[in-house]
């Protein structure tokens, strides 16, 4: 006996033509079952889609959940790609699939992933009172997360009529017990601004593990200049530097100093640290100088960023204008004791113009080339170490 037509019945699709259904019945029989990992689970190899048109012709055989969404992808597609077609238009169209699919997992992310090509997003409201809604399932509050993230607030800015709104739906979230839901609620929390409980949901989040060391050093560096007062800003910056050294990995350090670099050099935010915590943070840069690395053949172009964006961050926290922390840094490469590897390092990073300029201007730069000149004699040409030499030497002409 021919079998009955599977057909999906949510939103209508053009298929060559043709409308193809997609959602959850075959005819008059019960819902076809699909388990939490439906690309492990085939639909039952007897059925097919059908295409509903004039002729009802069927097309082949599509036996996993994975299959149906490719064949989604062309009439998903052309809806994303038509002008024609308004924001609302097709917010709804991807809105409507999703609540027609809600209890099907792969198919609801999918049009909530939908709603990413949208810009700008309409009716954010809809979303946030899906994410805060208790009922929604953890695996799309996730993906609402991040298209809230990438296709509004991170596009458009969050505006006044929903900020409200937006910060009670993802703090309603921080203490899901999905530990993924509550760890991408607090960074998403977390990148709003500054609400005035998120140094507290953060330090929350690090203690139950929600979220990694690494977060919570990003993180948790953004928020120094918005705290007010000495004593609470040091509380964190020491909470900061203790966990960095604590957790007894290099990239936590290093996390640690390039984030804080990123606030020492935005003139705005360093004006914002008290001067008692420039002086901590000056003494922790201090002692963890980051190495170049080469072995004459290889030389690390990864370390040598490192170490010039560390040495223009450590001159410009300890030094009381732009001019002073030039003089400091031209200082660490036209010394005699001067190693060659930093001077390449800083010859082939953003400083280089100024600080060579300087240099020049002192009749010290002849020294620094001499240096490199003897370094490059020994290497063959082509390796990574001359070609950094060479665009060293480019600069100190």
């Amino acid at each position: 006996m021919k079998p009955a037509p599977l057909i999906l019945a949510s939103a209508t699709f053009v298929v060559s033509g043709s409308a193809l259904l997609i959602g959850g019945h075959i005819d008059s029989d019960p819902p076809v079952k699909v388990g939490p990992n439906p690309s492990h689970q085939a639909l039952p190899d007897d059925l097919s889609l059908a295409v509903q048109g004039s002729d009802r012709t069927e097309v082949p055989v599509i036996s996993t959940l994975p299959s149906m969404l490719q064949a989604l992808d062309q009439s998903v597609l052309a809806v994303m790609n038509d002008k024609t077609m308004s924001n609302e238009k097709k917010f709804t169209f991807f809105w409507d699939g999703y609540q027609r699919n809600k209890s099907t997992a792969d198919l609801a992310t999918y049009y909530i992933d939908c709603l990413s090509s949208i810009v700008p997003l309409p009716h954010v409201e809809q979303l946030l009172t899906e994410l805060a809604s208790p009922m929604t399932a953890a695996g799309v509050k996730t993906h609402l997360m991040q298209v809230l993230q990438t296709g509004y607030l991170r596009e458009n800015g969050i505006d006044e009529k929903n900020r409200t709104l937006a910060l009670d739906a993802i703090r309603s979230n921080v203490h899901n017990v999905d530990p993924a839901v509550a760890g991408q609620a607090v960074l998403l929390y977390a990148r709003m601004g500054a609400p005035d409980d998120l140094v507290a949901i953060l330090d929350d989040a690090r203690q139950r593990k929600i979220i990694s060391p690494l977060d919570y050093l990003r993180e948790g560096v953004f928020q120094l200049p918005n705290i007010a007062g000495e004593k609470q800003q040091n509380g964190l910056l020491m909470t900061l530097i203790n966990t960095a050294q604590g957790n007894g990995t290099d990239e936590s350090v290093h996390m640690l100093t390039t984030t804080l670099g990123l606030i020492i050099q935005s003139p705005t935010r360093l004006a914002r640290i008290e001067s008692s915590n420039r002086n901590q943070i000056t003494e922790f840069l201090a002692s963890h100088e980051p190495e170049v690395k080469s072995d004459g053949i290889n030389y690390d172009l990864v370390s040598a960023i490192e170490y010039a964006d560390w040495l223009y961050s450590y001159a410009s926290v300890k030094s009381k204008s732009d001019t002073e922390a030039l003089v400091w840094i031209t200082g660490q490469v036209t010394d005699a004791s001067a190693d060659f590897k930093k001077i390449v390092a800083v010859m082939t990073g953003p400083m280089a113009p100024e600080v060579a300029r300087m240099a020049r201007q002192n009749g010290l730069v002849d020294g620094m080339r001499q240096k490199v000149q003897q370094e490059m004699a020994g290497q063959r040409p082509g390796t990574a170490a001359y070609s950094a030499y060479e665009a060293a030497l480019e600069i100190l002409k």
